[in-house]
């Protein structure tokens, strides 16, 4: 179905049918029925098209970028030139506004946490301190030889332990292959806090 001088074409945005002019159709790029569509849509509307609320109801998993680094929490960028930011994030921010300095958007999934799950209904604020007291209370707080980075055993800080008083500092970072500033941490136990 074509006018005289023109056709219609669809929106490569929003699949509405429009029509341009010939003129329009000799300079060529014709894929947007408006400048809203051509500009994209917002920040809001793209971030629902990666949400799917049904799956794994009732939490809303996010299916786009996860960022395993960070045990799967989900990442989106609002817009092409912003950062990512974490999706929980900023699915609280859209229906609470932002995030007073200082706080974290912590998961409370009913389940058991789902760093994927972007539901505002399963997102609280809470400080750091919070954060870290529901994760160790959830069991869900990495610690100890868990962590990728751990230089010592639980065993290795038991003896540690048992050994300060009858070794120097010095001697027993030699002896376990790490630096004074990890013995002193375990020694004080600014480290390794559940081992007893």
């Amino acid at each position: 179905m074509s006018r005289r001088n023109g056709d219609f074409f669809i929106c490569q945005e929003c699949g509405n049918r429009f029509y341009v002019k010939a003129l329009a159709i000799a300079q060529g790029g014709i894929h947007h029925c408006s400048n809203a569509c051509r500009h994209g849509p917002s920040p809001e509307v793209r971030f629902w098209r990666y949400v799917d609320k049904e799956t794994c109801a009732p939490c809303w998993k996010w299916t786009a970028h996860l960022n395993m680094r960070r045990r799967g929490y989900g990442e989106f960028r609002p817009t092409k030139d912003s950062g990512l930011v974490p999706s929980h994030r900023f699915s609280w921010e859209m229906v609470h506004g932002p995030v007073p300095e200082g706080l974290f958007v912590c998961h409370n999934c009913p389940g058991g946490d789902n760093p994927w799950c972007v539901n505002p209904a399963h997102l609280w604020l809470g400080t750091p301190k919070d954060n870290v007291h529901d994760a160790l209370k959830k069991g869900t707080f990495i610690v100890g030889e868990q962590c990728s980075y751990a230089k010592l055993t639980e065993q290795q800080v038991r003896e540690i332990r048992s050994l300060v008083g009858t070794m120097r500092q010095t001697e027993l970072a030699q002896r376990y292959g790490v630096d004074t500033v990890t013995i002193w941490q375990v020694v004080h136990g600014k480290t390794w806090k559940h081992i007893l």
